[in-house]
């Protein structure tokens, strides 16, 4: 379990995909899903999914969801994930470098984090190509 809240899993099916890797491996949870490199992986990049019935999504949205999770200080940077669009931040905690997306298109949210020990080089160039894979499902 990681140590950033997440939001509450949708029991909704999933309406969005991305492009794993040949590299990495997919487990499906409770809260989304998890992915890490098959071989001697560095950190792990989980992706819980929110789909409203209301309304679509907005940035402001998103952000009061950042200030409930991250706190109001957090320094979010507008970013694209594929189809989908929204926040991101990074930060450092005592023992892990964490990566933070918070990202929708129309209904539906995605909160994705990425984080692996302060000691060693990231993945986040692999991540980043992971998550510009994101994909609206019909």
């Amino acid at each position: 379990m990681s140590e950033t809240p997440t939001p509450d899993p949708t029991t909704e099916d999933p309406s969005w995909s991305l492009v794993v890797p040949e590299s990495w491996e997919l487990t499906e949870t409770e809260e989304g899903v998890e992915l890490r490199a098959k071989e001697e992986p560095i950190g792990l990049l989980e992706i819980s999914a929110l789909i409203r019935d209301d309304r679509d999504f907005i940035d402001e949205d998103v952000q009061e969801f950042s200030k409930e999770q991250l706190g109001e200080d957090a320094p979010l940077v507008p970013v694209e994930c594929g189809q989908f669009s929204g926040f991101g931040t990074a930060f450092d905690s005592e023992e892990a470098a964490w990566s933070v997306f918070m990202v929708y298109a129309g209904k539906q949210f995605l909160f994705a984090t990425y984080h692996c020990p302060l000691d060693v080089d990231s993945e986040d160039d692999q991540v980043d190509a992971i998550l510009d894979t994101l994909a609206v499902e019909a």
